[in-house]
């Protein structure tokens, strides 16, 4: 694996945009989550976000030469601002501080709703409800329960230490069991789990709008899909007062005064509608014939990312040609420096380099003294 170029880069990002927006459309016309469950959406998600992190070209990648289009834009994106700073490495370095600006938003928000947790008082009002649920679903899961004015309606939160807080307001029991059985499926699913890879992507991708909207539609989705995993046994009328507990939840907004961000707890007209039409109409939901094509043309994108680089192509002047020698692999070793590598030609110097991505396969040592001890310099 060698260092990132501007190829590289660029490749990761249209195809991560590409896939992103395919993936949202699949999800949009087709349910694609919720025919299927959200493990291959979710290791779609850890690829997308693995090529973020290795935007580079690696020893098996091989260079797609660009001569009409590349070429200028490269010019225009690598041009030095004041002979100091490319464009491409000012979007760079932006990026990579945005995402480490929003990870720790998101880590402090997170630590922060963890603390006001600590404060709140576990309640043992419905323990006999929820330990009906936890061996129906044969789960020996401790479940910390919590009843508290500060929110509207009922969310999931804790990754380690799973929290259910309830709104304090007038439930049945029923309605109570409705309301524990949705939540508690979201922590039987490590469904928490999984929306934490969405955050770390919407941190990494948080310049890109199609990120956050993958991140909404796989929250949505999980939420149509724990509705179907509970009303999948029920008879007709339980599935409507499934809806009707769902209905009335709803009309407890406005949101949550105190939230997490790793949390279930979407509630918006949109959502409930389709959760609504969604549980009415489930029966209809039948797997798409074409999903494992759309998986394989997904997966093939992003393999191909890896195995294939768009690089421009420049030719070189023939009066630089006259001039430059060939630096053959047997006779060239390259010295490391803190900023750059010194070449050196039958054991004499010729010039530094900033990178090793046009030597690939070349000796390289790590100080002047490891060299004295292969090669013979002064």
């Amino acid at each position: 694996m060698t260092e990132p170029s501007y190829g590289s880069v660029l490749t990761c990002i249209f195809v991560t945009s590409f896939i992103m927006l395919y993936l949202i459309i699949l999800n949009q016309k087709k349910n694609f989550i919720v025919r299927y469950g959200a493990g291959a959406y979710l290791a779609l998600t850890l690829f997308l976000i693995l090529r973020a992190v290795l935007p580079c070209n690696f020893s098996f990648s091989h260079n797609i030469l660009s001569k009409i289009i590349l070429p200028p834009f490269f010019d225009a994106i690598t041009f030095k601002i004041f002979g100091m700073v490319s464009l491409m490495d000012l979007f760079v370095s932006i990026w990579i501080i945005g995402f480490l600006v929003q990870f720790l938003r998101f880590c402090i928000k997170q630590y922060q709703f963890c603390q006001y947790i600590k404060t709140l008082d576990t309640t043992t009002a419905y323990n006999d409800i929820l330990k009906r649920i936890t061996e129906k679903h044969k789960k020996n899961k401790q479940i910390r329960l919590i009843i508290t004015s500060d929110i509207k309606i009922p969310f999931t939160t804790g990754l380690i230490k799973p929290v259910i807080l309830l709104p304090d307001t007038n439930l049945s029991e029923k309605e109570t069991e409705y309301i524990l059985s949705h939540e508690a499926e979201h922590l039987f699913r490590h469904d928490l789990w999984k929306c934490l890879f969405y955050e770390i992507m919407a941190c990494v991708y948080w310049w890109n709008p199609l990120a956050y909207k993958m991140k909404q539609q796989f929250t949505a989705a999980v939420e149509l899909s724990n509705d179907f995993s509970i009303v999948k046994n029920m008879d007709k009328s339980e599935s409507l007062d499934y809806l009707s507990c769902l209905v009335k939840v709803a009309k407890k907004q406005p949101s949550p005064v105190k939230k997490p961000v790793l949390c279930f707890s979407e509630n918006e007209p949109s959502l409930l509608m389709r959760r609504t039409d969604f549980i009415i109409n489930r029966h209809k939901i039948k797997k798409d014939k074409f999903y494992f094509i759309n998986l394989s043309v997904i997966t093939a994108i992003l393999i191909a990312s890896f195995l294939f680089v768009v690089e421009p192509y420049y030719t070189i002047p023939q009066e630089i040609l006259d001039t430059t020698m060939s630096l053959d692999i047997d006779h060239t070793f390259f010295i490391k420096n803190e900023t750059h590598y010194d070449v050196y030609f039958y054991n004499k110097y010729v010039c530094p380099v900033n990178t090793l991505r046009s030597f690939p396969g070349y000796t390289v040592y790590k100080n002047k003294e490891e060299a004295k001890k292969h090669e013979k310099i002064n």
